[in-house]
């Protein structure tokens, strides 16, 4: 709907509403967890696109998802500081905070930047910037207004252990009321913030020591976001729990999910988000299959992450054809494990023949060759 409003407003030659219409692109694509360098390749296009026309505030406001984008990427010195191409973070906010006018872009890089110190871990830092933004500025049909209160949501939670007493009560009612918001918007539309409501659920039901709630809305978050397309919220939900499983001595569990994380964080292009995973948590490299667009994956099934294995047993259990369960078996293998191709082997006398070949390629999604078409190796 967007894109067609901004192709007729271009076609008008209405160079205004048609900024705001690119502008509102990229947070949709933004929350929707779109491959985050194709998200960065149209908004470069859209900034210079509007640098041109020189409509000033949509483009700080895209400099602002710029700079998130690149942080997420890894491509700014500092993950989790939004420095844009003219300079630090320090100078984007003395333009933007010290000009009233801005007070809408301003608002829009305090949003921003909660989101991008929370997924840093800086939770003092997230909420900073999130009490510095004023929800008054921006309407309630913008997506922005409910990203904050997500982030904010889970920056509260992840504060709580850490706080005084006092400071716990104030956590625990922000983190309710952002919950209570996030169940309304619920209501009018599941597909969207089922994954949200259910890890903030599953929070609070963590502070309130209710174990096995947390473990069930952990789920829930970790299967509606899948379900759904929203690739990065299930990697925010597999670590979040990861965090859960890590405080209770589940070191097994807990380096599973962050595993999930790491592989989620991956295909959303997330690379500043996985190396400070792989420095935070070095265990999880020996767990690790080795893929590459022309490298073949050759994990023993004790390494197979856990996710790969509840798909396969699914697909083991409700198909009977056998066609059918290749297709299957092999579409659940390489979507877990984040590959480009894959081989389902087996011997067969002194050789080993593959049984099924699996392929991705982009938006066609996997193909799998049948047996017949696959070739006999030699041990």
């Amino acid at each position: 709907m967007e894109q067609r409003a901004l192709d007729l407003l271009q076609e008008r030659g209405d160079l205004l509403w048609a900024a705001f219409s690119q502008r509102a692109l990229i947070s949709v694509t933004l929350a929707s967890g779109t491959r985050l360098e194709n998200v960065e390749a149209d908004a470069e296009r859209y900034l210079q696109s509007m640098s041109r026309a020189r409509v000033g505030v949509v483009i700080d406001i895209i400099r602002t998802q710029l700079a998130l984008i690149r942080t997420l990427r890894g491509l700014t010195p500092k993950f989790g500081y939004l420095e844009d191409s003219d300079g630090d973070e320090s100078r984007l906010e003395q333009h933007l905070f010290s000009n009233p006018m801005l007070a809408r872009a301003a608002c829009w890089h305090s949003i921003r930047k909660a989101q991008a110190r929370y997924l840093a871990g800086d939770y003092r830092a997230a909420l900073d910037a999130s009490s510095k933004a004023q929800p008054q500025l921006i309407s309630h049909s913008h997506f922005e207004i409910a990203e904050l209160c997500y982030y904010s949501a889970l920056a509260h939670a992840a504060s709580w252990a850490f706080a005084s007493l006092d400071e716990k009560q104030q956590h625990f009612a922000v983190l309710k009321a952002h919950h209570d918001q996030l169940e309304i918007w619920e209501k009018d539309c599941s597909a969207n913030f089922e994954n949200r409501v259910a890890l903030v659920a599953a929070e609070i039901a963590r502070i309130e020591d209710r174990d096995l709630d947390a473990m069930r809305f952990y789920e829930q978050a970790i299967r509606s976001a899948r379900s759904n397309g929203f690739i990065h919220n299930e990697a925010i939900a597999y670590e979040v729990a990861a965090r859960f499983y890590a405080a209770r001595g589940f070191d097994k569990i807990a380096d599973a999910y962050l595993l999930e994380a790491r592989y989620a964080y991956a295909r959303w292009g997330a690379d500043g988000k996985v190396r400070q995973l792989d420095q935070l948590y070095p265990q999880l490299r020996g767990e690790r299959s080795v893929t590459g667009s022309t490298s073949m994956i050759a994990t023993p099934v004790e390494h197979l992450d856990l996710a790969t294995v509840i798909k396969v047993s699914q697909a083991v259990s409700g198909e009977m054809v056998l066609e059918k369960l290749f297709d299957r078996l092999m579409s659940a293998a390489i979507e877990q494990a984040g590959a480009e191709r894959g081989l389902l082997i087996a011997p067969q006398g002194d050789e080993l023949q593959t049984k099924a070949e699996a392929t991705t390629s982009g938006e066609a999604g996997c193909r799998v060759i049948p047996a017949k078409l696959t070739r006999r190796l030699s041990r």
